[in-house]
């Protein structure tokens, strides 16, 4: 079963992303999710901005409040303000109050998913609210004060979104001075293994023999891939390859077809690009067999190559079999 090992950033979660791209934004949400400042998370669509903002709230003393998504894209508008503010209509037997998402969340985070499809005049309230600390519920006189931290997400890079002729740049500076911009899956490469490895935690197979790991051939064959869909394209495809599985390892022959074209046609792509390629590629599939095999046969084999060869490659790279899995201790690692 793969492991995952704790990160310094992330005290709570079990595992994260290995690329120097998301270890650095990592290292910046330790430091800004003990504040209260509110974030700005930007990206293409299925970048993980959800993932990261529910670590910020985990990660922050808020952790034991509720962590409230409101989807902005989906709500109809007339529907938007009370969603979020909440409302209270006048009746025959008194006053119905409703709450909204801002009372929901309170002691906790509200997540504005897609926050540039709400209206300005929405998006200039909740400015104001977080101003002045205090908000009306739709149809409502009396002040309430609300207790949350605003983390919002934009399906555009940052750049892309403020050059559109609707955007108000001053109002998203006044909500959320935080901006992170989450880069997609092509461009830290270095993070396939370890989603890889969490998805086939998540899918174990359909037959009675449980996917285990990746072959290099496989994993290779995804490294080679642009991934336009980024995570959610990599689950699907993953979730593919583990009900085609009927043996412990994940062929290249298991992944989707397009895959496969995709490898054939990009094989010197890598090179060109200077993404991964030669020992990085080669080190990284190293790292991503000893973290996923409990045998010293089982590394070899993932890896296709010999028991002797493993054991230089080990030398050459400084890497080391997990210390904690005493079927690992014998393998030959640096002195």
């Amino acid at each position: 079963m793969p492991r995952y090992e704790q990160s310094a950033s992330q005290k709570i979660l079990p595992g994260t992303p290995r690329s120097v791209m998301m270890q650095h934004i990592l290292q910046t949400v330790e430091r800004i999710a003990v504040s209260d400042l509110g974030v700005l998370i930007s990206g293409e669509p299925s970048t993980g901005k959800e993932w990261l903002a529910r670590m910020i709230h985990r990660c922050s003393g808020r952790s034991a409040g509720p962590f409230v998504r409101v989807d902005c894209a989906s709500l109809p508008r007339r529907d938007l303000e009370t969603k979020i503010f909440g409302s209270e209509v006048l009746t025959l037997s008194g006053i119905k109050v409703r709450t909204g998402a801002l009372e929901e969340a309170k002691g906790g985070t509200i997540f504005f998913d897609q926050i540039a499809k709400l209206p300005a005049g929405t998006v200039a309230k909740i400015a104001r609210m977080l101003e002045y600390q205090d908000f009306r519920r739709v149809g409502g006189y009396d002040e309430n004060t609300p207790n949350v931290r605003v983390i919002a997400s934009l399906h555009k890079n940052y750049g892309e979104s403020s050059n559109a002729r609707n955007f108000r740049t001053d109002l998203y500076y006044r909500i959320t001075p935080v901006l992170l911009n989450l880069p997609p899956l092509r461009e830290r490469p270095g993070d396939i293994p370890f989603f890889i490895e969490k998805f086939i935690l998540e899918f174990p197979g359909s037959s009675q023999q449980w996917v285990k790991a990746i072959t290099s051939a496989a994993l290779y064959t995804c490294l080679a891939y642009d991934w336009p869909g980024n995570i959610r394209e990599l689950k699907d495809a993953i979730r593919y390859a583990t009900i085609m599985c009927a043996e412990r390892y994940i062929q290249p022959g298991h992944l989707p077809a397009y895959l496969l074209r995709r490898d054939r046609k990009r094989g010197e792509a890598l090179n060109t690009r200077g993404v991964l390629h030669g020992e990085r590629l080669e080190k990284l599939m190293i790292e991503h067999a000893l973290k996923t095999s409990t045998t010293t046969s089982e590394v070899a084999s993932l890896l296709g190559m010999s028991l002797e060869t493993l054991s230089s490659k080990l030398l050459e790279y400084e890497l080391s079999p997990d210390p904690g899995n005493p079927l690992l201790g014998n393998m030959r690692g640096p002195q």
